[in-house]
């Protein structure tokens, strides 16, 4: 088979396709994880909110690896995706898998979704829960105390 590309499963083809697979570490109040995201999720993670980020994708980010010693802004555009992400909020989807491995059971986390909080949006929507109940608990004693709301 010349000129074809083929995967461990035996799938074939002329052109592959680059897709995500990153690997990294998260953490929260409780501990630090290791974690993949493949594909969609990776891309996820890469566009960081942008919508339509089309130079996020596997096979730009391919082409400008491949470039990345002889181009600048190749190099700058790498380290723009990957430095992007870093510090913000997540919320995301996990699936946890258990395998054994050389007699250790080892845990498998691998991002099913990912979607990037919105630091404005998250604190309306707890302002708005913490209003609600305000208003819920002063309605309550205003009955206690015989006045209609």
């Amino acid at each position: 088979m010349t000129g074809k590309f083929c995967c461990n499963d035996g799938h074939s083809c002329d052109v592959p396709e680059p897709r995500y697979t990153l690997a990294f570490g998260v953490l929260d109040h409780t501990c630090h994880q290791y974690i993949n995201a493949f594909d969609e999720a990776g891309h996820a993670f890469l566009q960081c909110g942008e919508v339509n980020n089309d130079q996020a994708t596997a096979s730009h980010l391919h082409e400008a690896w491949q470039k990345k010693e002889i181009d600048q802004t190749a190099e700058a555009f790498i380290e723009n995706l990957f430095t992007k992400p870093l510090f913000t909020r997540w919320s995301v989807t996990l699936k946890v898998t258990k395998e054994q491995y050389q007699g250790n059971e080892n845990i498998k986390l691998n991002v099913l979704s990912a979607e990037m909080l919105s630091p404005t949006e998250e604190g309306k929507k707890i302002t708005d829960k913490y209003k609600s109940v305000y208003n819920g608990i002063y309605a309550q004693r205003l009955r206690a105390k015989g006045i209609g709301v």
